[in-house]
């Protein structure tokens, strides 16, 4: 479903367009995954209203599930990432979530079939 939703956007989007999502890092979803009780609720929180977590990506591929739908690989930075960044000096107190990831592409050309 991700990747036929990021399809769909790289088909209909004009060459250039950019898209920012986020999403989990696959490992999140194995099943010897250490996950922590703040991330089993958010899981449960979202599946009780119709959108559970059932995938994501696995970083280190990212890019190349993309390229074939047409999509340029700008940006992939982890919440920790994100909080270095914003706020290197801790002054908000920023919690990074749990390998959740944001990643930046850019439609390049139509998707291959």
């Amino acid at each position: 479903a991700n990747l036929a939703t990021l399809r769909a956007i790289a088909e209909t989007a004009a060459p250039g367009s950019e898209v920012v999502f986020s999403y989990f890092d696959q490992v999140f979803f194995e099943p010897s995954a250490v996950v922590s009780e703040t991330a089993k609720a958010l899981s449960a929180e979202v599946a009780s209203v119709g959108e559970p977590f059932v995938s994501g990506f696995h970083p280190a591929t990212l890019e190349e599930d993309l390229r074939p739908l047409g999509l340029r690989l700008l940006e992939d930075c982890s919440d920790a990432d994100l909080v270095r960044r914003y706020d290197p000096a801790n002054r908000n107190g920023f919690v990074a979530g749990e390998r959740s990831r944001i990643a930046h592409v850019r439609v390049e050309a139509v998707p291959i079939r």
